[in-house]
């Protein structure tokens, strides 16, 4: 039952802190997301492989209303990403961060994140590859295809996807129908 009072939420940490702010949430037992991607650079004709957040100074934390205090009495924790209306922290649906943690954490290739107005795209769901079972959009993005997965405070997250291993969605499931 506490755990469908949980949602994603967004927080915003002291710079260059969010490993420190991941230890701490463990040691309280917040179930916590810290985005981290590896890249390849070319350095002195050497390969070097570096780990980069993709948005630096966010952690998400999923957690319940009565657990938001425990998470802003964290040091180095400045805040919830809230509206700027309401100042209330915005959740972030579930099946977005399922789909993001998916892309992030699994794929091979680089991904992309963007803070651009992309365009609509087809309703799709990977049938091949590392990705299978990842459900987005797919679009035309710098005259390559692109699987797209949207997160509302954040922009997109793009990873190339060849059009031959994606299917289209014909029926919308609940967890799709926001993709929209």
């Amino acid at each position: 039952m506490e755990n469908e009072n949980r949602r994603w939420y967004a927080v915003r940490v002291r710079n260059k802190t969010e490993m420190q702010v991941v230890e701490d949430f463990t040691n309280l037992q917040v179930e916590h997301y810290l985005p981290i991607l590896t890249r390849n650079y070319q350095r002195a004709g050497k390969k070097v492989k570096k780990e980069v957040l993709p948005i630096p100074r966010t952690l998400f934390v999923k957690i319940s209303k009565q657990e938001m205090i425990l998470v802003r009495q964290v040091p180095n924790v400045y805040n919830f990403v809230c509206d700027r209306i309401t100042n209330q922290p915005i959740p972030i649906p579930h099946y977005q961060m399922v789909n993001f943690k998916m892309m992030v954490d699994i794929s091979e290739k680089d991904v992309i994140l963007t803070t651009e107005k992309l365009p609509k795209g087809s309703l799709v769901e990977v049938a091949k590859g590392d990705l299978t079972g990842l459900c987005g959009e797919l679009i035309r993005y710098e005259n390559k295809y692109h699987l797209v997965v949207r997160l509302d405070l954040f922009g997109s997250a793009l990873v190339r996807m060849p059009a031959a291993w994606v299917r289209r969605r014909k029926e919308t499931t609940n967890l799709n129908k926001n993709l929209l």
